[in-house]
Formats: structure tokens, sequence, C-alpha cells
């Protein structure tokens, strides 16, 4: 029963994906000034959606997908963060940012060849990109605040950034919790209750896609509201 609830929430995320590259190619150019990296993510979770599946179906080792999938991830998301949070403005002597960017790459390679196996899962460096993240997105939070405590000027794309940080920042705390209790998981739990974990992130991945869906179309139609609620 629980293999077939995972099932079908492969296929609802996988569906929830295909929404959210169809809506921003219909509105690339509204969004891609912000947005751009979060297109290219949405590509590579469907690209490894489908390898992934597609190697189930084979019944051949699929794990590897996941060591890929978690560094072209990182890569992604924190270049959406570099460029809405304006990180390449910092008037230091080196970029800084960028080059946490390439360390924090480099480990994780070099933790997929040598710490982890390519084979099995990667808790180091899965835990390591939900920390980033959660700090990116309260970050993220703390500068709207303080923006609204100045009284900047009101910018309704603003919304959907919003939105967006927010899928974020409830993604990546929730997995935080799982991959940090990873090794217990699999080494103390039993099958069935492992699987309960896995459902549980299946239901993050879908909350996830379901605000960022949200978030693209506020971003690229911000005078558009749901009944007055944005």
């Amino acid at each position: 029963m629980t293999g077939i609830i995972l099932k079908f929430i492969a296929i609802l995320i996988t569906m929830l994906i295909l929404v959210v590259i169809a809506l921003c190619w219909k509105n690339f150019k509204q969004i891609k000034k912000e947005a751009l990296f979060i297109v290219l993510f949405s590509v590579l979770a469907l690209l490894v959606q489908v390898v992934s599946t597609t190697l189930s179906l084979l019944k051949m080792n699929n794990i590897w997908v996941l060591h890929v999938y978690t560094a072209g991830e990182f890569v992604l998301l924190y270049l959406f963060y570099y460029k809405v949070l304006h990180l390449g403005e910092l008037k230091t002597r080196l970029n800084w940012p960028l080059l946490f960017l390439v360390a924090v790459f480099g480990f994780m390679v070099y933790s997929s060849i040598y710490i982890e196996t390519i084979n099995g899962f990667n808790p180091i460096s899965r835990t390591l990109e939900c920390l980033i993240m959660c700090a990116f997105s309260v970050f993220f939070y703390i500068k709207e605040i303080r923006a609204v405590a100045h009284f900047e000027s009101y910018d309704p794309r603003r919304e959907g950034l919003l939105l967006i940080n927010t899928g974020i920042l409830l993604l990546f705390s929730g997995q935080f919790f799982i991959y940090l209790m990873s090794n217990y998981m699999f080494y103390e739990m039993d099958n069935s209750q492992s699987i309960i974990l896995w459902i549980f992130n299946g239901m993050l991945n879908l909350l996830f896609y379901s605000i960022l869906i949200v978030g693209i179309w506020k971003l690229a139609s911000p005078k558009k509201n749901f009944s007055g609620l944005y």
C-alpha cells in the first residue's frame, strides 16, 4: 500500500513540475530577470524525475542520480538567491558569495566520490544544502522586513518571490529533519517506518511545487489576485 502511495505522489510531483515548466515557458519574458534559475531548476527536476523513474523501471540503481541532482539543485537555487539578494553587489575585493558556491560545490563532488558512496544516499551533502537554503530563506525574509520598515517603494512582483522563498524554506527545513535522521532511519528503523518518512518527503515536494506554481504565476502577473488574498 505504501509503495502505491509513493508512486502516486511521484506521478503528482511530475505533473506539478510539468505545470511549473509550462508556466515558466509561457511567461519567460516576464520572469527571466528574477527567476531564470528557478526555470532551470524546474527543468533539472523534470530530467532527474524521468531518469530516476526509467532506471527504477529497468531495476537499475538510481541512487547516484540523487548525488547529481543535489549538486545541480544547490548551484541553481544558490544562484537564484545570489540574484534576488543582490549578493554580487557587495563591495569586496573578492566575490566571496561565488567563492563560497564553488567551495561547497567542490565539497559535494568530493563527498560523493570519497566520503559517501555514489551508489548510496548522500545525507552529508543534502543536510549541508538544507542548512544553506534555510539560511538564505531567512535572510530573504529579513531583507523584506527591513524594506517594509524603511517604507521602500512597493513592488507587487515581490509577492511572487516571497511565495517562492516560502516554498523553499518549507521544503528544505522539512528535508533537513529527514536527512539528519537518514543514518538512524536506514539502520535502526524498519522498512515500513522509513517509508513513512519518504511519504512525508513526497508531501513536502508536492507542497513546494504547488507554492512554486502560485509564486511564478504571481511573478508573471503581479496585478492579478486570488479573491483579494494577495
